[in-house]
């Protein structure tokens, strides 16, 4: 008995919409090209991001440095390289300056600039 119920119910909700629903074909494209976009620009991005990294450890010499160069290679995402930029920061204001490292990051922050993709 519940069972139909639940039928007749779910049937009632299917058959009346709400004025406010558009129909299917009046919906505007789903997003999925946009996200097909990102990931694009994203693939394009991640090696270009991955040298810019690694151009700002160019000059630096240390033990710490190898870890780091090593997870620039092994990231896989921009969100991997993000992760790493607090242990660049470190590496670079011990090495040179607070501000050389400020510096560097602001040039590598164009990667992850949103506005610009």
């Amino acid at each position: 008995m519940l069972n139909s119920l639940r039928s007749r119910w779910n049937l009632s909700l299917l058959s009346t919409r709400p004025a406010s629903v558009a129909p299917s074909s009046t919906l505007p494209p789903r997003r999925s090209s946009n996200l097909h976009q990102a990931a694009v620009v994203a693939a394009e991005t991640l090696p270009a991001a991955r040298a810019a990294f690694e151009a700002a450890l160019a000059d630096l010499a240390g033990e710490g440095l190898q870890a780091q160069r090593g997870a620039i290679r092994r990231a896989c995402s921009m969100q991997d390289l993000w992760h790493i930029r607090t242990g660049l920061y470190n590496e670079i204001a011990r090495q040179f300056s607070q501000s050389e490292a400020e510096n560097r990051l602001a040039a590598l922050q164009a990667y992850f600039d949103i506005s610009h993709r």
